[in-house]
């Protein structure tokens, strides 16, 4: 059910489904503060290149969840955001304040972006505590990797089908700053989209340190801080977006991927006789540790250093810029 909580928010508990506007960003929050205790209320300001307000709202935060208190929010959450007049050429400015106790201001997260047209892609904005008190220059803002610029391409930003993605990854609430547009259509219909994204995939759970220890498991990382991850099984696919370090050991006869973004320092160990794929985008630094006759694949994208640093054989560049270690390029 849609509950109005002011004249341009509209808040979805994330037990029921919904029917989305199909060009939208879902902003993702989530921190490595303690809710409530150190950080307890997040306000949201969305603003067009003019500086022009175009919606604000505010989050109370809790840690435990209660269904019937609509009013109060756990991490992480989200909400939605919709072009105005459904014009997907407009570029706006999300700012995000996380609020301590006494309402000090903790820090600001701010992403200049935009819209694709017909699809709903993922912003994901972490609070981390690093960037407490710290300033960024101009046309910069504080991240779980530094003062970074600002501006957040869409064409960067992963795609999300349905909200099905949200809720295997934990979360609770989800809400639409309607910037102008008729409130979605709650029938049925996205009910039955949402229900069925939950249950056709069953995450392992890595908010800490954990080991895929039989079959195939397939790990998100979703802004989860720290993503520590052993494959000992026959495989797993892990995906890393927004937080610190990552680390993933693909034990001996496992077959391995990894795809990091906006992270920290990655660390891959491909051990003897397993076979890894690695993908690292916007992130610190990416190592590839391909060890004995273990088969290794790096893609780097903006990220420096990146290498594979250990391979027996010699790690090759090959002609699109990827890096392979006992296995020919792509």
């Amino acid at each position: 059910m849609w509950v109005a909580l002011a004249v341009t928010l509209l808040l979805f508990p994330g037990a029921t489904g919904c029917e989305s506007p199909t060009t939208q960003l879902v902003v993702l929050i989530h921190t490595d503060y303690a809710v409530p205790t150190e950080m307890g209320l997040v306000q949201v300001r969305v603003s067009d290149m003019d500086d022009q307000e175009i919606s604000s709202s505010e989050f109370v935060l809790t840690d435990v969840v209660d269904p019937t208190d609509p009013t109060r929010f756990a991490v992480p959450l989200s909400f939605g955001i919709v072009p105005v007049g459904n014009d997907t050429n407009r570029r706006i400015v999300v700012e995000v304040d996380a609020m301590g106790g006494g309402g000090r201001l903790l820090s600001t997260r701010r992403a200049v972006t935009g819209f694709l047209s017909e699809q709903t892609l993922l912003l994901p904005m972490f609070i981390t505590r690093a960037c407490e008190d710290v300033v960024c220059p101009m046309e910069q803002t504080c991240t779980e990797l530094g003062c970074i610029s600002d501006v957040v391409d869409p064409d960067t930003l992963r795609p999300v089908d349905g909200g099905g993605e949200l809720l295997d990854s934990g979360v609770m609430d989800s809400a639409i700053v309607d910037s102008g547009l008729d409130a979605p259509d709650t029938g049925d219909a996205g009910d039955s989209a949402i229900d069925a994204g939950a249950d056709a995939r069953v995450p392992l759970d890595c908010t800490a340190p954990c080991e895929c220890a039989e079959g195939f498991c397939d790990v998100d990382c979703l802004m989860v801080s720290v993503c520590d991850v052993t494959c000992s099984g026959d495989g797993c696919a892990v995906t890393a977006t927004a937080g610190r370090e990552v680390s993933l050991v693909c034990a001996s006869g496992a077959s391995c991927s990894l795809d990091a973004e906006r992270r920290g320092d990655v660390t891959v160990t491909c051990q003897d006789g397993s076979s890894c794929d690695v993908a690292c985008h916007n992130s610190a630094s990416c190592d590839v540790s391909c060890e004995g006759a273990a088969s290794c694949l790096l893609v780097c994208d903006r990220v420096l250093p990146c290498g594979i640093t250990t391979c027996a054989s010699g790690a090759v560049t090959c002609a699109g810029g990827e890096q392979v270690c006992g296995r020919p390029c792509p």
